[in-house]
């Protein structure tokens, strides 16, 4: 996965560990923080991949209609 999606996974779990009491802090494992971590990276990447995808079609259909010819009356 992309530094990028890291980084933004980095920050969502650094602002999540500030939202979130001292006490549910400490309960939280450092390796549990890293899951989460990976958790949000895979979500990037999937809907990341979906908006690939609808382009992807989009891209076909405009394609399509480019190259019909226009027949002029």
């Amino acid at each position: 996965m992309s530094d990028h999606y890291e980084d933004v996974a980095k920050t969502l779990v650094e602002g999540f560990k500030i939202s979130i009491n001292e006490d549910a802090r400490n309960q939280i494992t450092t390796a549990q923080f890293s899951d989460l971590a990976g958790a949000i990276q895979k979500a990037l990447s999937v809907e990341k991949s979906k908006v690939v995808s609808q382009v992807e079609v989009t891209i076909k259909k405009l394609r399509a209609e480019v190259d019909r010819p226009e027949i002029e009356l």
